[in-house]
């Protein structure tokens, strides 16, 4: 039984994040083949998924395969005047793909009621989820729902602890979708610095002294919307700060297209890296990958997933 625990602990740890695109935009049915062979390339041990919408998650396993998942709740209703989002159209038109009225409006009801879900999926093999929770981007974090001033939807961040199933280590990830408005960064990072610390010294205390020799490696990942430049980002990695590294800029190999959104069309001269794996306290990244899966013109979301190895 050590033998198998000590092989277990050998293993490499892969840690993803995709945001799998909510279903006005393409048909959610028929982009699950492809959501399902992206996900399975990412060989993930740990997945956190941006933009499941409730219709979505009632079959997420059949795109998961072998991985379980925790839902975490949904984000809360939009505003009511968050109908028709100019952005999501912009996205439609680079895709040259006209969208079908009856499934815009079903998930554009589905974003106005209830907001995206933010599943993390693990291997049950491997790990052992302990505790979840959230908290939301705003003022008032701990209360469902809750916005910034003049943001049109509520954006949380999903956590789960695990640990590993051999007890030598515990794993607390952090699952986050971020709004796009710049003037809503520095805000952001400080809500999430101050409320993801507080979650981990809740947990480090939960486990009490029986762990303190047990590593408790921390992971903050998503769909930042936002530029390694920004202040966002930049908190985040700052000492002062939350004290985070960029798991994909430290990783000692990088494959892959050199962006994470590429507004469906699989386009990197206009794409963007707004996906992020961070990590704290953990081994060295070895290898980070962003996994371009297509089936000829068709993507399976205008993300592509995000995995490192560590």
């Amino acid at each position: 039984m050590r033998q198998a625990s000590g092989l277990l602990a050998s293993v490499p740890l892969r840690i993803a994040t995709f945001n799998v695109l909510f279903g006005a935009w393409d048909s959610w049915a028929e982009r699950r083949p492809l959501v399902a062979r992206a996900i399975e390339r990412t060989r993930a041990d740990v997945l956190g998924l941006q933009e499941v919408f409730p219709s979505q998650l009632a079959n997420l396993a059949d795109v998961l395969g072998d991985l379980a998942y925790v839902p975490g709740p949904s984000g809360g209703a939009a505003r009511g005047f968050d109908r028709s989002p100019a952005l999501e159209v912009l996205k439609r038109a680079a895709r040259l793909r006209l969208p079908r009225l009856s499934e815009m409006a079903r998930a554009l009801s589905e974003r106005a009621a209830h907001g995206e879900h933010q599943p993390i999926a693990y291997r049950g093999d491997r790990l052992r989820p302990l505790a979840s929770g959230a908290f939301w981007i705003s003022s008032t974090p701990t209360h469902p729902g809750s916005k910034l001033p003049l943001a049109l939807a509520a954006f949380l961040v999903h956590w789960v602890e695990f640990e590993r199933l051999d007890g030598t280590e515990a794993l607390l990830v952090f699952n986050a979708h971020f709004g796009h408005a710049p003037w809503h960064y520095t805000a952001t990072q400080r809500t999430v610095t101050s409320q993801l610390q507080a979650v981990v010294d809740a947990r480090a205390a939960a486990a009490g002294a029986a762990s303190g020799q047990r590593r408790r490696s921390v992971f903050l990942i998503g769909d930042f919307n936002c530029l390694p430049s920004s202040p966002l980002v930049r908190g985040l990695l700052s000492p002062s700060g939350a004290g985070f590294t960029d798991a994909v800029r430290s990783a000692r190999a990088r494959v892959g297209p050199p962006v994470t959104f590429h507004w469906g069309r699989g386009a990197t001269r206009l794409g963007l890296a707004l996906d992020y794996v961070l990590a704290r306290h953990a081994p060295g990244a070895q290898r980070a990958e962003v996994v371009d899966a297509h089936e000829g013109r068709r993507y399976p979301s205008d993300h592509h997933p995000l995995v490192v190895e560590f």
